[in-house]
């Protein structure tokens, strides 16, 4: 199999997080950029993720969950706009419905710039957490891995598109994106490469596209430990992820350490 739908994991740590009361921030301005119960009567807004876009402007997304808190459940993806540099956001705009009688549902997700095309590109799911079809008020819709693109930085945004379309592989697989924000790579190897990495039920992975995110290949794994089972306390199981490249080319993924894998603390892996 070709060598680019590959990541290695050459480094394998864990990082102790610094308790929060060791730490003093100073807390210049406060801004409430959700509310529930608010626009849209939204019983609760969860999976923040921001971004900056080469105009500047930073956009703000979440899940604003409909009747309760829970990971499964009838979402709007919402997005509010600053083009201040945070001091101030426009009205809260919902980029997409899933319709009220949906049994699981959307979930976020990261967002992407690619720089290369000039557009954004966000991954969801839906209905991960179920089985392979919702059913709605407007009828059925495959589960799987969707992705919405702007090509005016957020002012607009395409229909869904589910990635099993153009890649099969793709269709019935678990995969919880972020959340957080995807790369395009600066650096070879694989320069312009888009990266979105995300859980999956028994391992940790990455979405790669190298044209634009027209077509996505699923990487290699981080492997949970074990690959079996009922897992429990002190098992190996990565979770909630971000990657980063460092300056010569390689990735860096930072994820939740789910079961307490020899601490409370991080995992990382190159």
């Amino acid at each position: 199999m070709a060598n680019y739908l590959y990541f290695t994991w050459l480094v394998l740590t864990w990082t102790c997080i610094i308790s929060v009361s060791s730490l003093t921030p100073k807390v210049i301005k406060e801004i409430k950029l959700w509310e529930k119960g608010g626009a849209g009567e939204v019983a609760e807004f969860r999976i923040p993720l921001l971004i900056q876009v080469p105009t500047g402007d930073l956009l703000a997304f979440s899940e604003a969950r409909k009747y309760s808190g829970a990971d499964a459940g009838a979402k709007f993806i919402a997005m509010r706009r600053s083009t201040d540099g945070g001091a101030n956001w426009g009205p809260n705009a919902f980029l997409l419905n899933d319709y009220f009688s949906v049994s699981d549902g959307t979930n976020l997700g990261t967002i992407t710039v690619d720089h290369e095309n000039n557009k954004l590109i966000l991954i969801h799911t839906f209905c991960i957490h179920s089985s392979t079809v919702c059913v709605n008020g407007t009828g059925e819709k495959p589960a799987g891995i969707y992705m919405l693109t702007s090509s005016d930085w957020g002012y607009s945004w395409s229909k869904p598109v589910n990635l099993a379309d153009k890649n099969p592989i793709l269709k019935d697989i678990h995969y919880n994106p972020g959340p957080g924000y995807g790369i395009q790579k600066k650096y070879a190897p694989h320069k312009g490469r888009l990266v979105s990495c995300g859980q999956g039920r028994t391992a940790l992975f990455c979405l790669l596209s190298d044209d634009g995110g027209v077509t996505w290949q699923k990487g290699s794994g981080l492997q949970n430990i074990p690959q079996t089972g009922t897992m429990q306390t002190g098992d190996f199981e990565p979770g909630e992820v971000q990657v980063i490249e460092l300056k010569n080319g390689t990735l860096l993924i930072n994820a939740r350490n789910e079961r307490s894998f020899h601490c409370n603390c991080r995992i990382q892996a190159l």
